[in-house]
């Protein structure tokens, strides 16, 4: 899902030769391991918006909402945000992208 007028391309990728490729399918999220059924760490988290990839965890809250952490070296020095579920009518997939 690609918000109306948010990043189309994945423009600031460290790897110049992948700057091009569309944001719509892109892996953000990879490696996680099950702690629990609602935990996950040991992954790392791709942030399209400044290129960079963090250690990453994650902790299911409810059926539709998440509270991601991402983080360098030691969660302690990180950011955490909550995900939450977006309707597909709100939010249609994107154009030419199957799951």
């Amino acid at each position: 899902w690609i918000i109306e007028g948010g990043m189309q391309f994945d423009t600031k990728n460290p790897d110049e030769t992948l700057r091009q490729k569309p944001m719509c399918g892109l892996k953000i999220v990879k490696g996680l391991n099950k702690k629990s059924d609602t935990q996950w760490s040991g992954g790392k988290i791709y942030k399209a918006d400044d290129g960079d990839t963090y250690n990453a965890s994650l902790k299911m809250i409810d059926d539709n909402t998440l509270k991601v952490r991402g983080y360098i070296g030691v969660p302690m020095f990180g950011k955490s945000q909550i995900w939450t579920r977006v309707s597909a009518q709100d939010y249609p997939i994107c154009q030419g992208f199957r799951l």
